[in-house]
């Protein structure tokens, strides 16, 4: 016996609820819901690499203000103004300590010639005039005979003349070609330094120049002829042409005494007291001292 069933329709209401992702369990995880990926949108060149004429616009395209450059120029300004004289004060350092170094290595050489040969490095003519009124020497910037007038400074600079008030006046070329035994007045054919010792080491240079120039003077590092005193009385003190204006009363301890000029190629007028270290003294530089 067959049994039919009959039919029946439902009715079914659609609605537009989201669907409730799906999640699974990993083991030992935490639950992870699996969602689908979210679309790419096509990616813009320009979001990763920009064009080189979009960089720097902002200062490449306007450049510097007027107001920007004059404030860049007064720094410069202020720096330099700042570091030159600081440079310019080292390099006037520098030369002092060359010239107290060259100073006392003539005296190494002078007084090693006068333990030498037991006299002081002289010429006949320096000798002869040698009394109580005058007993020492001054190789000063009058021109060795015979040559004449002053010696010329460094640069063509005119010095102050110093010099002994004598019938005979001299610079320290007459000290050099001794004791460097070069073959020039008064050592011609090593007349005043026979066993022909040399004990002191010097740089050559050309007239005006610092060192020795071809007429045998040995400048100082601003091209001025280095002032020597010499004890010719051997008494161990010297009078020299400018420092000792009384005299025996200003003589200055030592065998020999060198001195320079200075920069500035100058002394002040001597007005019968020792001179100070004031106006154009304030440069010079003494080997007492």
């Amino acid at each position: 016996m067959i049994m039919k069933t009959a039919k029946k329709v439902l009715s079914v209401a659609w609605t537009q609820d989201a669907w409730t992702p799906k999640i699974t369990l990993g083991r030992f995880a935490m639950p992870v819901p699996r969602l689908s990926p979210l679309p790419l949108l096509p990616a813009s060149h320009r979001c990763y690499s920009p064009s080189p004429s979009t960089l720097f616009t902002s200062r490449g395209s306007r450049g510097f203000t007027l107001i920007e450059m004059l404030v860049v120029i007064a720094i410069i300004a202020i720096l330099a103004g700042i570091l030159l004289p600081v440079i310019a004060g080292a390099k006037r350092n520098a030369k002092k300590a060359v010239a107290r170094s060259e100073m006392a290595n003539m005296i190494s050489a002078i007084t090693a010639y006068e333990s030498e040969y037991s006299r002081p490095p002289a010429a006949k003519e320096v000798e002869n005039q040698i009394g109580d009124a005058r007993p020492d020497f001054t190789y000063g910037t009058q021109r060795t005979p015979p040559a004449t007038g002053p010696v010329e400074g460094g640069r063509g600079k005119t010095l102050t003349l110093i010099k002994n008030g004598g019938l005979w006046e001299g610079d320290n070329s007459v000290i050099m070609n001794i004791i460097l035994d070069r073959n020039f007045f008064p050592n011609v054919d090593h007349a005043r330094n026979p066993r022909r010792q040399v004990t002191f080491k010097y740089n050559e240079g050309r007239k005006g120049d610092p060192g020795l120039d071809e007429d045998g003077i040995y400048r100082d590092p601003w091209g001025h002829p280095y002032i020597i005193t010499i004890d010719m009385n051997e008494d161990n003190k010297c009078r020299d042409a400018y420092y000792s204006p009384r005299g025996q009363q200003d003589e200055i301890p030592g065998q020999v005494i060198i001195w320079s000029l200075g920069e500035d190629g100058q002394v002040n007028t001597p007005s019968g007291q020792p001179p100070d270290n004031t106006g154009s003294n304030r440069d010079n530089i003494l080997s007492w001292r």
